[in-house]
């Protein structure tokens, strides 16, 4: 008879437990870029999941809702490596990070940028707004950065499964 099996049981079992999987969970640390014609900016996309999702960007209308965003989303408003657009994937303390680089922007690179991240969970989907700079102060409800005053117009929406596996 075994004299420390509960030990040896429970030693084994935490051995074969897998990390808790879980939907994307997505942020940003900006989600209003300024940029001027010319420029070269960055589009960035935080995320939390587990198993590693897969990012990917679509440039959207800016009349949508979030009930019916996935739905509209058509493979020809994704964006494709190219020498326009480029795609950098890290991976950061907080989890993943996805940016988006659009190179010599032009007028019809303003506007609003999907992130649709993806695992086996769930999807995160992220919002992220380019606007043409301007140093004019009387935007309305938007500011000049140096005022230090935005208006923010980040969306954030993460469609959950919850699958819980008990190993004994």
């Amino acid at each position: 008879m075994c004299s420390n099996c509960d030990e040896q049981s429970k030693s084994s079992n935490s051995r074969n437990l897998s990390p808790l999987a879980f939907a994307p969970i997505t942020s940003t640390p900006d989600s209003n870029i300024q940029a001027k014609d010319g420029d070269t900016i960055y589009l960035t996309c935080n995320a939390k999941a587990e198993p590693m999702p897969v990012f990917q960007w679509y440039k959207i209308s800016s009349t949508f809702s979030s009930s019916d965003v996935i739905d509209d989303l058509k493979e020809t408003d994704r964006i494709q490596q190219s020498k326009k657009h480029a795609f950098l994937l890290d991976f950061i303390p907080e989890g993943f990070q996805s940016k988006l680089e659009i190179k010599n922007v032009t007028q019809s690179d303003y506007g609003n940028y999907l992130c649709v991240v993806k695992n086996n969970h769930g999807v995160g989907i992220l919002i992220v707004t380019l606007h043409e700079f301007s140093d004019d102060t009387s935007l309305g409800e938007q500011e000049s950065p140096s005022s230090g005053s935005q208006h923010v117009s980040f969306s954030s929406f993460n469609y959950n499964c919850i699958f819980l596996v008990a190993i004994f």
